[in-house]
């Protein structure tokens, strides 16, 4: 496979990622806040680099999403910022 073809198939791979997400958009928000409940209740130091990681990944997906009023957006960066400190 050339890679033309490749960048094509991506493309299509990426598309269809986009429109089940846009799809079920309330499943995934829904499964998104468990996963948050369940990190939750774990302190924030106990949590692994990969699980901090993972949630900074996940709070990302949100903001690209969209539909945060000021507010949320404002508490999405501050984790992120929270997380990338963490890491150092």
């Amino acid at each position: 496979m050339t890679e033309e073809q490749l960048t094509e198939k991506e493309k299509q791979v990426l598309d269809i990622a986009k429109n089940i997400m846009e799809e079920n958009k309330e499943a995934f928000q829904h499964l998104a806040a468990i996963e948050r409940k369940e990190f939750a209740e774990k302190d924030f130091e106990d949590l692994t680099r990969e699980q901090k990681i993972q949630l900074a990944l996940e709070e990302i997906d949100w903001i690209v999403i969209g539909g945060q009023d000021g507010q949320e957006f404002y508490g999405s960066i501050q984790f992120l910022r929270k997380v990338l400190r963490s890491l150092v």
